[in-house]
């Protein structure tokens, strides 16, 4: 393989949905994950992302030695709390989160090992490495719509989003989705672009 793997072409439905909401019926995907809990200001959210990236690029760079490489694909994130008001009273110390990348095909455990055999002899690697796993993630179908702004500014456009899935006769199930097509610690909060994403069922009659 002699060019790079690039996942947001591959499946540009997933990483770039329409700018109103849609439904979306997705294949199963397998992601390296780091699952914590707390706010997103936290250092241990900030931790795991680093975490998540170092181990991410250390299989890009084995990969690429092997003539197999490919562009890291954008953080994910599933968000969720036992209380569900927790968000829309930003109680952000009691929210859970589960930071993730999609993976190519060809990725599998033993690469990952590898990688953090490779960190561990760069004295890079920490205890958080240790909670990384290789999970395969099946969302079925959706409701998703490209969102440009601030996060602050998300709560409109995510109930938009579930009053036109409900609209449709869907219920929301599972964890809220977001994918980070900005680096959100360089870009204008104004110009961020993220998808948001709610799995859903149709209701039985």
């Amino acid at each position: 393989m002699n060019n790079k793997l690039d996942l947001k072409k591959e499946y540009k439905r997933y990483f770039y949905p329409d700018i109103v909401p849609e439904i979306f019926r997705l294949e199963p995907f397998r992601y390296l994950l780091i699952e914590g809990s707390g706010s997103p200001d936290s250092k241990e959210f900030s931790e795991s992302c680093s975490t998540l990236f170092s181990a991410m690029y250390t299989i890009k760079f084995q990969k690429k030695n092997e003539n197999m490489d490919f562009i890291v694909p954008p953080l994910e994130g599933l968000w969720w709390s036992e209380n569900i008001s927790d968000f829309a009273n930003n109680i952000r110390d009691n929210w859970q989160w589960l930071l993730m990348i999609m993976l190519p095909e060809y990725i599998v455990l033993t690469d990952l090992k590898e990688a953090l055999i490779e960190l561990k002899k760069k004295n890079k690697k920490t205890n958080l490495h240790e909670k990384l796993r290789i999970e395969k993630l099946s969302e079925d179908v959706v409701v998703q719509v490209m969102y440009e702004g601030p996060f602050s500014g998300e709560g409109d456009t995510i109930r938009n989003m579930h009053s036109f899935a409900e609209t449709l006769g869907y219920e929301l199930i599972g964890k809220h989705h977001e994918i980070y097509l900005s680096d959100f610690r360089r870009t204008d909060p104004q110009k961020l672009k993220t998808v948001l994403r709610q799995p859903i069922k149709l209701i039985s009659k």
